[in-house]
């Protein structure tokens, strides 16, 4: 009877010691994680719960790492398994997700320094220059690329001024995005047109209390809303944060350039990105130039327009 009742003390005593191990070690933890990728690059973003410790295997053979957020470039394209496993006192938990990463078609940063835009694939650029034919001749170069989340564009233009005012001022980006020319608006600037977006803004810093502007990425974003094409027919369209622009640099004398970048997915029914880019006077004074050109035609005087430029959508 001693016996008994001794090992049923010794029982008890073991129970309640792992009750109150467990109990002091609290919950195990629960692992979470999101990611972004940027190339051959993944920014990994740790959402686990509860977690003192971590574990991060690749899925490439590479080390495992023990970041919370650790960033890791792949030497490879590829699909890779990645494990974070999570832990504390009461035990550990894992999750895994395949990420995938591919090549970069090519590198662009917005940075207001335009070399890169030298070294980009010919059979990707579209790009349209003036030349002495032009009826409005103060937008000079253009160049639009994609990747398949971006549309980047380059602009140089007449940096100078006429009585304090920039003769380049605002810059309207007329944009057919589902390829017929039959739908949208209609403009004497560019045959075939067919505008269903337009973007338009000053790419100069504008200080007025109405209508401020940190540059071309507070360009307002408009939809065409007409129901005839020789309707000038717009309703705004609410696609904040979606352009990124550099500041204006001087590339040469009386000559200014900058760049920028639209995302592809703020852009509702974009299935292709026909391009026409025009300008005006800072004070709407009047057009300034206008890419592809208007050609004035050596015979007659008269003004012939080109097509909009074709921006590969890849």
């Amino acid at each position: 009877m001693k016996k008994i009742l001794f090992a049923s003390v010794i029982a008890f005593m073991a129970i309640f010691a792992t009750s109150c191990k467990d109990k002091n070690a609290g919950d195990a933890p629960k692992a979470r994680f999101t990611y972004a990728v940027e190339g051959l690059t993944v920014t990994f973003t740790n959402q686990s719960v509860d977690a003192e410790a971590y574990a991060w295997d690749f899925g490439d053979g590479s080390a495992v790492s023990a970041e919370e957020n650790p960033v890791h470039e792949y030497a490879a394209e590829g699909s890779y398994k990645v494990t974070l496993t999570a832990k504390n006192k009461a035990g550990e938990k894992a999750i895994s997700q395949t990420v995938v990463v591919e090549k970069p078609l090519f590198n662009l940063k917005i940075d207001g320094d335009f070399a890169d835009w030298n070294n980009l694939p010919a059979e990707l650029l579209a790009e349209a220059s003036v030349d002495d034919w032009a009826y409005l001749e103060n937008l000079y170069k253009i160049r639009f690329i994609s990747d398949p989340k971006k549309v980047y564009f380059y602009m140089e233009f007449n940096g100078e001024a006429e009585e304090g005012v920039d003769i380049v001022g605002q810059i309207d980006m007329m944009i057919d995005i589902d390829g017929d020319a039959a739908v949208g608006m209609d403009t004497w600037l560019w045959s075939p047109s067919g505008v269903d977006l337009l973007i338009e803004g000053n790419p100069y810093p504008v200080d007025d209390p109405e209508w401020p502007s940190a540059g071309y990425q507070d360009a307002g974003v408009f939809q065409w809303i007409g129901s005839t094409p020789d309707e000038w027919l717009f309703d705004p369209l609410d696609i904040s944060g979606a352009i990124e622009a550099s500041g204006v640099v001087e590339v040469k004398a009386g000559v200014k350039a900058f760049e920028g970048s639209i995302l592809r997915s703020a852009i509702p029914g974009l299935k292709a990105f026909n391009v026409g880019v025009f300008t005006s006077a800072a004070d709407w004074s009047g057009e300034t130039g206008s890419l592809p050109q208007i050609n004035i035609s050596p015979d007659d005087g008269s003004n012939n327009p080109q097509p909009m430029l074709q921006v590969k959508l890849n």
